[in-house]
């Protein structure tokens, strides 16, 4: 099946049927191979003509196609298979299962001959009209192949022409042509139409339905002269698609420029000059038309990618900045970057996009618009210079109906400022070191416009901070002078030279000054050359102090410092040590670290001196060696010079000896972990200043330390020395302890000290406790006091021996020296016996105490749940129900307990359980049962019992659940707990505020029967919320709320105590037929059933109609005069009755053979009176009536 046809042949090829179709298939297809087998080992035949890619069968045709058929008319096609093989061979034809598709074989087929053929029927039986596919698998003996089958169901056919022709149109136009298409296929169209440049369609999808139509616009916009084709695609869901040829001539129009070169006149920086060019349109058409700097629409696209790769959104922003955003709603403006030297637009401009750039702008208004037919427009060039030079620019025209751009060249010359300094050098001359002078410059604007200047220091970074220079950038206007200071602070020694920068903003050339001189430094001078200490103790500070005068005029910024001393400050600590012979251990400690120890103070070690003014220069010196020091000190003039002078210093060290004058200690009777203190004397015979240290010792056994482990002796004194042990086992204990000087590595004595350790001290209050008789289950508590006498803390512990029933706390603590500690014991008691324990205190490093514990229990041992402990309240609650609550008893002694329920009632009236199981369904008063009513718990077993409460009637009142126990297995029965039940059972009780609901009908002439509605309303007065349930039986009758439309037979209400709710009861006369058929006077009822949701009680309401027809009763239905003598009249009375509750009118008529006669005399009766006699009579034929028309009232009686 071709794919792609024109939409005639499309339209051709989808008429024709199988046949037609079948004659046109003169070019056969290799059919597919889709299993190959071995030759020799089905044939005998081995050599073959046939290539192997070939079937040794050609089918014909090569695909069976099935078209325009009718569900249920079978359609047959001949399937030919022609042997190509030089041989005879045999094929076999086979077809998969289906309800569509059968093969009819030939007759008597065996082997074919070569070049002969074998044909087939393939039989196709449609169900519907649909797309079909199936096969015929095709096997020879080499091969097996396949033959598909299709059957072409309905097709859409859109009646598209074959070619379109656009004709004459103007280039980089949009030329439209809009077509009229219809379906005249026999299916809906589902179909994409899609075209290539220059042509477009629109829409390009679409739906249409069999003989429906719809508009299809093609456009033609040709970008180049000449001629154009192309082709239109429809592609059908089915998968066929059908080419349309498009094609079109584009030409040029007559659209010019009025000139094609602008001169600008000459304009300032910042400043604008603008002239005019005129776009002429000569043709027929509305052209559009943008200026753009480049010449081909390949180069804007190419300009447009590269700007928007290689800016950042930093460019943007700062490019934003220097051009504001115009509106959108407001004409466009394009603003083109001109290089002054250079022609760089083409790389820089994008027409469409809002990207702005810097330096010269040229500005096209309005950069984009239309110019109608036989018209023009003016175009304004506007020049705005950023910096100063020669303008020279091209910008082209892009307008619809020209194919080339129309290009305009523009030329201008751009002036900027005009800058000068009052000198461009300036010589300093010398500078004092840390001196600031200042000097100024006049920049004076000679020009027209103004001027931005910025200021730079060319030079090295230290010359920078040197110089200062205000202000450092200004804007500068035409005509004007600006003072520009220069500070310089000298902060370094020698000559400089250093130059300034001037960048005037749009200027070509920079301007340049320059500024050079010499810094020279202070002098000074020293009180002393060199600083003697002579002998000094070690670990102990001398000071001191010498003259430095500053001798120039300029202020001094000096240091003093020794290279060769520490950094840790010793000689601080030692004034510590000096002022209050205290100090913390750790500052002690770092008095015998041996390396970097700083052992001089100066101080001032820094400062700044005025101008020829002196100060004095303290030095503390505060030896950490023994030696003889000899170091220099060295003086550096800040920011200027080092090592400027040096000052000799020379001191010696010495360390005085001390002696131990008690070299023995003896502690008695230590608390154990507790400190005791005695004091050690050390003796200074020296005439220096002597420092100390005491060692410690720390062990499992003992401690031994001082609280003034460094100490200072003045020279020939004695100093008495705290040393404080701590035992720390129960025993006698000897140790020793090392003492020795500053800076010394060996003890220069020993002190041996001796002691012994003993624990706390503790008593009780009590060795027994008697608890005597208390009731199980509830915990009774004593106290036990306990007295520590001892100054240290004593830890304990406390045990139970058996731990059954009783339990102390806290179980461990401590007490602290010479203070009472309250134990507390509680005895819960789990049964009705004598009960016995032990309380042991084990006291730490300390005596074990005792002490016995006794109770006697007494009560139950049985756990009620709570609620029943504090009384059940039942109620309200409805009559005729069962209230159900669980509650839970556990048996918390120690012995099997049977638990009994009763209630107080049924132990007066000694019911016994049979009888009571017999009273629940004859009484009517309150029934209370506890279920099971006994149960044996074990020990620590929990149950559950149910408190069943009903009542037949409405009652309230108390009554007592009895609760008893037995103990054991011969036990007696005792009583353990009364639970008091309060209970309230109501019958439901509502109120309605009416007693009857009718409904009324009087039948006068002309009335119709309509429904008719009545509302009443239903309050709960129960103190309980019921679920109210309406019905009515009648089909007549319907219920509803008043704010719904919906109506019911049934309805159900959900009232809350003391609510409300309104009811409307509907009555359709409709539903009752006999009423409109006797038209007889009548009355029936029904009731409205009340019932509750959870209880049997219920109530009813009369709900009753009234029926009046104006009807009449007669005393006899027939009148019998006997025997009449002719000429003689007869009487008979007779009563007419309105029984009715509606006045009647009727008519008399009397019945002649078949004809009525009405007497046309009338008797007009007063309604208030009663006629018992008739006064007047009128005679019609042989009879006489009392008037043929009256009027009855309600109730009255006639007699006739």
């Amino acid at each position: 099946l071709q794919k792609c046809f024109t939409p005639s042949q499309y339209l051709a090829n989808m008429t024709l049927n199988s046949d037609e179709w079948l004659k046109y298939q003169h070019v056969t297809k290799t059919a597919f191979i889709t299993k190959l087998f071995d030759l020799q080992q089905i044939s005998f035949q081995l050599n073959t003509t046939v290539p192997p890619n070939q079937p040794l069968f050609q089918p014909v045709p090569s695909e069976i196609i099935f078209r325009n058929f009718n569900p249920f008319c079978d359609i047959s096609l001949p399937l030919v298979l022609r042997n190509d093989d030089s041989v005879p061979r045999c094929v076999k034809v086979s077809i998969q299962d289906s309800p569509y598709f059968q093969i009819i074989s030939p007759p008597a087929l065996g082997k074919i001959g070569p070049g002969l053929s074998v044909t087939y029927k393939i039989l196709f039986s449609p169900q519907e009209c649909q797309d079909y596919e199936h096969k015929v698998v095709c096997t020879t003996e080499r091969e097996e192949f396949v033959v598909p089958i299709k059957a072409i169901g309905p097709r859409a056919i859109l009646d598209f022409n074959d070619v379109i022709d656009f004709s004459a149109c103007p280039v980089k136009y949009l030329t439209s042509k809009t077509i009229f298409i219809r379906n005249i296929g026999n299916c809906t169209a589902h179909f994409t139409l899609s075209t290539d440049c220059p042509f477009t369609v629109t829409p390009d999808t679409g739906c249409l339905e069999v003989n429906a139509s719809m508009q299809v616009t093609l456009g033609f916009r040709p970008m180049c002269v000449g001629c154009h084709r192309g082709l239109l695609i429809i592609h059908y869901h089915t998968g066929e698609d059908v080419n349309v040829e498009l094609c079109g001539m584009s030409e040029d129009q007559i659209i010019r420029l009025e000139k094609n070169v602008v001169r600008l006149d000459n304009t300032f920086i910042n400043m604008l000059s603008s002239k005019s060019v005129t776009l002429i349109n000569r043709s027929n058409i509305v052209a559009n038309y943008r200026w753009t700097t480049n010449v081909l629409e390949i180069t804007d696209n190419l300009v447009n990618n590269k700007i928007i790769n290689n800016f950042n959104a930093d460019t943007v922003f700062s490019s934003q900045n220097n051009f504001p955003m115009e509106d959108k709603n407001k004409d466009i403006k394009i603003y083109v970057n001109c290089d002054i030297l250079s022609i760089e637009t083409s790389k820089n401009f994008v027409n469409t996009d809002n990207i702005k750039f810097i330096k010269n702008v040229v500005e096209m208004y309005p950069g984009e618009g239309c110019v109608w037919p036989h018209s023009s427009v003016d175009i304004k060039v506007t020049f705005a210079p950023r910096s100063d030079g020669h303008l020279d620019t091209i910008m082209y025209c892009d307008v619809e109906g020209r194919e080339t751009r129309l290009p305009l060249y523009i030329k201008g010359q751009a002036q900027g400022p005009s800058v000068e300094l009052s000198y461009d050098s300036l010589d300093m001359g010398d500078v004092v070191f840390h001196t600031t002078n200042i000097y100024e410059i006049i920049l004076a604007n000679k020009g027209l416009i103004d001027a931005d200047f910025k200021i730079f220091l060319d030079g090295s970074s230290q010359l920078k901070s040197c110089f200062e220079v205000e202000p450092e950038a200004g804007h500068l206007g035409a005509n004007i002078q600006q003072i520009i200071c220069v500070r310089f602070t000298a902060n370094t020694l020698g000559h400089f030279s250093c130059k300034f920068k001037f960048e005037i903003t749009n200027q070509p050339r920079d301007l340049f000054v320059i500024y050079k001189g010499c810094v020279v430094a202070p002098s000074f001078q020293f009180s002393v050359d060199q600083l003697d200490f002579g002998a000094v103790s070690c670990g102990f500070e001398v000071t001191r102090s010498f003259v430095l005068t500053n001798t120039s005029f300029v202020p001094l910024k000096f240091q003093l410092r020794i290279p060769s001393d520490g950094t840790d400050a010793a000689a601080e600590r030692a004034d510590a040590i000096r002022k209050d012979f205290k100090v913390c251990i750790s500052v002690l400690l770092s008095h015998f670290r041996q390396t970097c120890l700083k052992e001089f103070t100066i101080s001032p070690a820094y400062g700044q001196l005025d101008g020829h003014s002196c100060t004095t220069i303290c030095i503390l010196f505060c030896s950490n060696t023994v030696k003889v020091y000899e170091e220099l000190m060295v003086f550096d003039v800040v920011g200027v010079q080092n090592d400027a002078h040096s000052i000799f210093i020379r001191a010696q060290c010495i360390l005085p000896e001390l002696t131990l004058l008690s070299p023995n200690l003896f502690y008695d009777r230590v608390p154990i972990n507790h400190p005791a203190t005695k004091f050690i004397e050390l003796q200074n015979s020296t005439e220096h200043y002597a420092r100390y240290k005491v060692g410690s010792l720390s062990n499992k056994a003992i401690d031994l330390f001082s609280s003034l482990p460094d100490g200072i002796i003045a020279p020939t004194t004695c100093a008495a020395v705290p040393l404080t042990m701590v035992l720390k086992e129960l025993k006698d204990l000897h140790a020793s302890l090392d003492i020795f000087t500053f800076k010394s590595d060996k003890p220069f004595a020993k002190v041996h000290v001796f002691g012994k350790a003993e624990g706390p001290v503790v008593k009780m209050s009590s060795t027994c406790i008697n608890f005597g008789s208390t009731c199980c289950l509830s915990g009774v508590s004593k106290q036990l006091f306990l007295c520590n006498q001892s100054p240290i803390p004593a830890s304990f512990r406390v045990f139970l021996q058996k731990n059954v029933v009783f339990s102390a706390s806290p179980l461990q603590d401590s007490i602290p020296p010479n203070d009472t500690i309250i134990i507390v014991i509680t005895a819960c008691l789990d049964d009705a016996i004598n009960f016995t324990d032990r309380l042991m205190i084990d006291v730490e490093h300390g005596a074990t105490l005792t002490c016995d514990l006794l109770a006697q229990g007494k009560g139950p041992t049985l756990v009620i749940d709570s609620q029943l402990m504090n009384g059940i309240r039942i109620g309200p609650q409805f009559t005729k129900s069962q209230f159900k609550c669980s509650y839970s008893v556990c048996n918390a002694g120690r012995r099997v307990q049977s638990v009994i329920w009763s209630t107080l009632s049924d132990k007066k009236n000694k019911k016994t359980v049979r009888e009571r199981a017999k009273s629940l369904l004859t009484c009517h008063g309150p029934i209370f049962i506890m279920n099971p009513q006994r149960m044996e718990l074990l020990p620590n077993q929990k149950a559950t019992f149910d408190l069943v409460a009903s009542a037949q009637t409405p009652c309230s009142g108390e009554e007592t659940l009895l609760c008893h126990v037995i103990i054991g297995k011969g036990g007696l029965r005792e009583l353990a707990y009364e639970v008091k039940v309060t209970y309230v059972f109501v019958d439901p009780l509502i109120k309605m505020n009416v007693c009857l609901i009718q409904f009324a009908y009087n039948m006068l002439p002309g009335l119709l029967l309509n429904e008719e509605c009545q509302c009443f309303e239903i309050s709960n007065v129960s103190s309980l919320p019921l679920v109210v349930n309406l019905q009515l039986h009648h089909p007549a009758f319907s219920l509803s709320h008043p704010n719904l439309s919906e109506r019911h037979h049934n309805m159900k209400l959900n009232m809350v105590e003391g609510a409300s709710q309104e009811v409307e009861v509907w009555f359709n006369p409709l539903q009752v037929a006999e009423l409109a058929v006797k038209k007889l006077s009548a009355c029936f009822q029904s009731s409205l059933i009340i019932t509750y949701e959870g209880h049997s009680n219920s109530d009813d309401l009369l709900v009753k109609v009234v029926i009046n027809y104006p009807n009449l009763s007669l005393e006899h239905a027939s009148i019998d005069f006997g025997c009449i003598l002719n000429d003689t009249e007869a009487s008979r009375e007779m009563t007419l009755c309105n029984s009715g509750d509606m006045p009647v009118s009727y008519k008399w008529s009397f019945l002649v053979g078949d004809e009525s006669i009405c007497s046309t005399r009338q008797l007009i009766v007063n309604n208030d009176e009663v006629k018992e006699n008739m006064e007047e009579y009128a005679l019609v034929d042989n009879f006489d009536e009392l008037d043929t028309r009256k009027y009855f009232e309600l109730g009255r009686r006639y007699i006739f």
